[in-house]
């Protein structure tokens, strides 16, 4: 599938690039794939909308490499809500004795 097809995806705001074959692994089928996690949670969900859209024009061994290398399972972490009376999810404010 490598080279057989376009795909135009724009990605909005900063952080960190990640390389190309992260995002491609899909095409790859398997064959050489690094299931290394990368910094970005957008190219995670790119990577999953890639692989999620080729499902139907594979067939059923590719697909099942795909399954076996992680790439249709989607990263269910999500971000923690605030607590109240905290100044965010974690950080408490800080106690003094007197």
């Amino acid at each position: 599938m490598l080279g057989k097809v376009d795909i135009y995806a724009d990605v909005f705001g900063g952080g960190r690039i990640l390389l190309e074959n992260y995002y491609f692994a899909p095409f790859a089928c398997g064959d050489e794939i690094n299931p290394e996690r990368g910094y970005n949670a957008r190219a995670g969900s790119l990577r999953f909308a890639i692989a999620k859209a080729l499902q139907p024009f594979v067939d059923s061994n590719t697909r099942e490499r795909m399954r076996i290398a992680g790439l249709l399972t989607q990263d269910m972490r999500f971000q923690e809500r605030n607590k109240v009376g905290c100044e965010g999810a974690r950080k408490k404010w800080t106690w003094k004795k007197r």
